[in-house]
């Protein structure tokens, strides 16, 4: 039995060895959905870049549509009702969410209130092709409607 207790310590110890390895590996990297690695420090964050309507424009049009542009392409699976809700007090309104490349346009159903205030939320459940989200659970932002023929971002 002798014979043989040299040879284990070695694959023993390199075992513990690799064992931590991939242990400290796993604590300095991100783990995404898709369980691909991605240090932080070498990501970009998924940010909204602008809107239209703006933040708290007024006089928009009742026939307008929202259109959001982000800084790196969505995943499509990941954009629906649920992650883009348009509202206005306490109403939701029904319509289309539309993806293109960085581009959602939401398009409600019917023409929206005139002289109303609607608010856009966004929520985290958006991700970018990596199936990284939003850095904050909802964005919101607001806007007002003016007469029917406002503002609109057709």
């Amino acid at each position: 039995m002798s014979d043989f207790s040299p040879h284990y310590k070695p694959i023993g110890l390199m075992l513990s060895v690799f064992l931590l390895m991939i242990i400290s590996l796993a604590s300095c990297s991100n783990v995404n959905q898709n369980e691909s690695i991605y240090p932080d420090a070498y990501r970009e964050s998924l940010t909204l870049l602008d809107t239209c309507p703006g933040e708290n424009q007024e006089n928009i049009s009742t026939e307008a549509v929202v259109k959001l542009l982000f800084n790196k392409p969505l995943k499509p699976e990941t954009i629906n009702q649920s992650s883009v809700i348009l509202g206005s007090g306490r109403w939701l309104v029904r319509g289309s969410v539309f993806y293109d490349d960085r581009l959602i346009t939401y398009i409600p159903n019917h023409p929206l209130d005139p002289k109303s205030r609607y608010a856009l939320y966004i929520t985290s459940d958006i991700r970018d092709e990596d199936g990284f989200a939003l850095t904050d659970d909802v964005l919101i932002f607001t806007f007002d409607t003016g007469n029917s023929f406002g503002i609109t971002c057709r």
